[in-house]
């Protein structure tokens, strides 16, 4: 396999591990590693000029070649994270995808550029802004489809989640984007020991240190008190038994 193909297929890696992370295979651990090899992507991306012309209007045809199987990737993660769609519609399983698709590949754009004009410290933090900026309008623009966030891929770690009362479960996904940003800095670092590392470690030391024992004090003080059974099932009918 020649070194750019395997290059290209880093994206579709990242959608493979991400879809992972969910339920109902649930390995929630692989979404702090998930989007590392999409991230080296755009960071090899980065490193070339020519894909855009200029005033940002039009795309060139090199950042076609670059950036369609960052698009592609998004649609196969959100095609199979949707997968469950093909039981209500078969054509909102190809069509959402479609649409939701460009996040990713908006996200590759926007990180083409921040790879390009910051160094990796202050990536490590506009990545992942980056990225809740796009989950945050997902929640709305049209309508809104506020599924398959980053940060619900962590529903079960309850004392790191408990955050989310205060930052919405914008935070988790900020986090865990961060977290494979640092990762991409040691591996670009190539795990030596570095003033760059060394604070990027530090803050994510701080950051976990603060978030966990703030969901133990929660946890710890929470009162619960027995009641009612509750449960709530979603119907999941073709439409045309409806």
């Amino acid at each position: 396999m020649k070194k750019t193909n395997f290059i290209r297929g880093l994206p579709f890696l990242s959608a493979v591990l991400a879809w992972l992370s969910y339920p109902w295979v649930d390995l929630s651990f692989l979404a702090w590693v998930s989007y590392l090899p999409l991230l080296f992507y755009i960071t090899e991306i980065s490193k070339e000029s020519g894909f855009f012309r200029p005033g940002l209007i039009f795309i060139a045809r090199p950042g076609f070649r670059a950036l369609w199987p960052v698009y592609l990737a998004g649609f196969l993660f959100f095609a199979s994270g949707l997968f469950w769609l093909r039981h209500v519609t078969w054509a909102g399983l190809v069509v959402i995808p479609l649409v939701l698709a460009l996040y990713w590949l908006v996200f590759a754009i926007g990180g083409y550029f921040i790879m390009r004009s910051f160094s990796i410290l202050y990536a490590a933090f506009l990545i992942p802004a980056l990225w809740v900026l796009l989950e945050y309008l997902r929640s709305f623009l049209m309508t809104g489809f506020p599924w398959l966030f980053a940060g619900h891929t962590q529903y079960r770690w309850l004392a790191f989640i408990q955050i989310t009362d205060i930052f919405g479960v914008y935070v988790i996904s900020f986090i865990i984007l961060f977290v494979n940003m640092v990762i991409l800095a040691l591996v670009n670092e190539r795990l030596r020991v570095s003033s760059r590392s060394i604070v990027l470690i530090a803050i994510t030391a701080i950051i976990f240190t603060a978030v966990l024992l703030y969901g133990a004090t929660r946890l710890k003080g929470l009162a619960v008190k027995d009641g009612p059974v509750i449960g709530i099932v979603q119907a999941n009918i073709e439409q045309s038994l409806k």
